[in-house]
């Protein structure tokens, strides 16, 4: 009976002392993180370093981070490597997804893409979703790798499964043009709703591209509008271009528009796109659509268009050489530039070689 007692109680005390260090252990990295949260980062780092010390998977995944971005204490992106293993040893999952994105940067370690490749692969077997969305980026980039659109198709398809909105936009995509699996708008459009639902730029101009194209749906240049305007409204600059493109020509239930159409161009070109918004901007100040011919600005946008790749745009500095818009004429630098266009495609270039024979 007293034997059975004295165990008893020795169970108990045991208990009792395993509670109190679980509850000291998880005070300290708690205490922590509250710090962290308030980004009192400095006072934060002793706390959560105290707690990695002694073998917290989690604190030690988090001073990882700490000593990965330079919170509390100068960069070290070595011990950042230091404190990751220590953590993905002790069975941290995301751990192995903060040293696929070293070995994946060549940050505290040798770049590896091999190894990066196989940590993102546990990690995202394991259901940690920015390890599915960066494995699908490295198979359909190709980049250290060798490219493979299914393996891309697959990782995007679980990280968009999960909720990533960026995810679901790319499987959007991907079934858009059929890469990596069969081409289906209809499918398309899910994921791209499904990533519009969450308020993403890109899943709103995907669904644009929908109607704009008739992809799926019935070409329809007003919803297409709709969709580019609110993708448009959060920055997105491809959708800008793009009503640029639609006001120009208008039909499909959307009232041509000069003016809709240089305002969204204008933005785009402000907003930093400087190859279709600069080229078509150039065109319409040189052409007067709905206003004043301006030479000047005319030549500054096709300049702007030649000098970031938009080779084309070389066919209407040759008309403004040809005929002295905005430059004295000059029939030499007129072939030049019809040349190029037409080493760009552009087959009016050709006619205007003719006529300068």
């Amino acid at each position: 009976m007293k034997t059975t007692s004295i165990l008893s109680l020795l169970s108990v005390l045991v208990l009792s002392l395993l509670l109190s260090v679980s509850t000291v252990f998880a005070g300290g990295f708690e205490d922590g993180m509250a710090l962290y949260e308030k980004e009192q980062y400095s006072q934060a780092f002793p706390l959560i370093e105290k707690e990695a010390k002694r073998g917290n998977a989690e604190a030690q995944r988090q001073l990882g981070k700490m000593y990965d971005l330079g919170q509390g204490i100068n960069q070290d992106y070595k011990k950042a490597f230091e404190w990751y293993s220590k953590s993905a040893k002790n069975g941290n999952t995301r751990a192995l997804y903060n040293l696929a994105i070293l070995y994946d940067d060549g940050l505290g370690v040798k770049k590896n893409a091999v190894e990066a490749v196989r940590l993102y692969t546990l990690a995202g077997e394991q259901g940690v979703v920015e390890a599915q969305y960066n494995l699908g980026r490295t198979y359909h980039d190709g980049t250290d790798i060798p490219q493979d659109y299914k393996k891309a198709f697959y990782w995007y398809h679980m990280a968009a499964e999960q909720g990533d909105r960026e995810a679901q936009f790319v499987v959007g995509a991907l079934y858009r043009l059929g890469k990596g699996t069969g081409q289906d708008f209809e499918k398309a459009r899910y994921w791209y709703e499904k990533s519009a639902a969450q308020g993403y730029d890109k899943g709103e101009y995907g669904i644009g591209v929908l109607y704009h194209k008739g992809l799926g749906v019935k070409t329809d240049l007003a919803e297409a509008a709709k969709w580019y305007k609110k993708a448009a409204a959060k920055g997105n600059v491809d959708s800008m271009v793009l009503l640029g493109a639609i006001y120009s020509t208008g039909g499909a239930g959307l009232k041509q528009s000069w003016d809709e159409s240089f305002k969204w161009y204008s933005l785009a070109a402000e907003s930093g796109d400087k190859r279709q918004a600069a080229l078509s901007l150039g065109i319409i100040y040189l052409n007067g659509y709905d206003r004043d011919i301006d030479n000047e600005k005319a030549k500054y946008w096709l300049t702007v268009a030649t000098e970031n790749g938009v080779t084309k745009a070389n066919y209407w500095l040759g008309l403004m050489h040809q005929y002295g818009f905005g430059y004295p004429k000059d029939i030499n630098k007129a072939r030049e530039c019809y040349q190029k266009a037409l080493d760009a495609g552009v087959k009016d270039a050709q006619k205007k070689l003719n006529e300068l024979k």
